[in-house]
């Protein structure tokens, strides 16, 4: 019998004395912890969370900032926009060059396709998504108000420090 295995990212908003370098970004400033909710869905995971409290035993319980909890529930909103097809859809991952810190992956079913890239690093840049689409489309930006050029399978984009970007592409097959 073969298991499958169920991804799951942990998304820590708490201060802890013990954490890595950049955890505590993520309980001070809401784009890294946008940054680390789409990062974690374009690399597969099922299920996400976020934790209130630090991990020692002595630590007290913490409160999760204004700002988080705010941006948490317009993620978690926009994410339930885009279920049907990342839940039911096949993911690839998308070659980037460029800007060495954009990961990013699409998330297809049916006619629609949906690529989520996001800016792992606090430096911006231009990065060139390539994408594997014989035709030229011009993708909408969700959320953003503005279209992208898909032309010979490449997409190109400017990122902020942590900047997510989420394409709707409407496919003619």
């Amino acid at each position: 019998m073969r298991l499958k295995k169920t991804v799951v990212l942990r998304i820590p908003v708490a201060n802890d004395s013990g954490a890595q370098a950049g955890v505590v970004d993520c309980l001070k400033n809401p784009a890294t912890f946008a940054e680390w909710f789409w990062a974690g869905v374009a690399a597969g995971a099922q299920g996400i969370e976020y934790m209130t409290q630090s991990q020692g035993q002595d630590a007290p319980l913490f409160d999760v900032q204004d700002a988080i909890q705010t941006e948490a529930h317009v993620v978690g909103a926009r994410l339930k926009n885009l279920l049907p097809v990342i839940l039911s859809g096949i993911r690839r991952p998308i070659s980037v060059a460029g800007l060495s810190s954009v990961r990013a992956a699409s998330f297809s079913a049916g006619k629609v396709s949906y690529v989520i890239a996001v800016n792992e690093a606090s430096t911006p840049g231009q990065a060139r998504l390539l994408i594997d689409l014989r035709e030229s489309i011009s993708p909408a930006v969700l959320w953003e108000g503005r279209n992208e050029t898909i032309s010979s399978g490449a997409l190109t984009d400017r990122f902020t420090g942590f900047g997510v970007h989420i394409y709707k592409l409407s496919l003619k097959r």
